[in-house]
C-alpha cells in the first residue's frame, strides 16, 4: 500500500518528496514543516538492528549525547552553547567514567548456600559483607548520574 505524504508548503507543485532509505546514505534536509518526518513504528523500520533503536535500548545517554549535538546543546542541555561540538565526546567520558567507577565499587554477588538433606534443602542467599563507605559511594554515584540523565533530558 503507498503511503501518500502530504505537501508542504515549501515544495514546488509537481516537485516529489523523497525520503532517504538506508541504501541511498544521503540525508534530505528539505523535509516538510509542521508535519512529522517519520511514523510512530518508524524506528523499526530499518530492522531491530537499527542504531538509533539500539542506543535507546541499551545505552540511551549516547542516544541524548547524539540528539544534543545536534540540537547544538552542551552537555548540560544549555541551548546555543559554543562548546556544543564537543557534547558527545564529553558525554561519552562522563559514562565511561560512570561505568568504570560503578564496576569498581559495585557489591559482589550474593553467594547462595544449600543447607539440609537431599528431601528438604533450603537455598540461602548470603550477602558478601559491603563496607558502609564503599556502599555510600555507590549509590550516590547512581543516584547522581541518574539525575544528571533525568535533568538534561528535560532540558533537551
Amino acid at each position: 500500500m503507498p503511503i501518500q505524504m502530504p505537501s508542504a508548503p515549501e515544495a514546488a507543485e509537481g516537485t516529489p518528496l523523497v525520503t532517504p532509505s538506508c541504501a541511498d546514505n544521503v540525508a534530505d534536509f528539505s523535509s516538510p514543516r509542521g508535519y512529522w518526518k517519520d511514523g510512530l513504528c518508524d524506528c523499526c523500520a530499518f530492522g531491530p538492528c537499527h542504531p538509533s533503536l539500539l542506543n535507546a535500548i541499551f545505552c540511551p545517554q549516547l542516544l541524548m549525547a547524539q540528539v544534543l549535538t545536534r540540537m547544538n546543546m552542551s552537555w548540560l542541555g544549555q541551548l546555543h552553547s559554543p562548546d556544543a561540538p564537543k557534547t558527545f565526546y564529553r558525554i561519552l567520558a562522563l559514562l565511561i567514567a560512570y561505568w568504570a567507577i560503578g564496576s569498581i565499587l559495585a557489591p559482589p554477588p550474593s553467594k547462595i548456600e544449600i543447607e539440609g538433606d537431599d528431601m528438604n534443602p533450603q537455598i540461602i542467599a548470603v550477602d558478601a559483607h559491603v563496607p558502609f563507605l564503599q556502599d555510600l559511594l555507590y549509590r550516590l554515584i547512581n543516584m547522581a548520574f541518574g539525575l544528571y540523565s533525568l535533568i538534561v533530558l528535560i532540558r533537551l
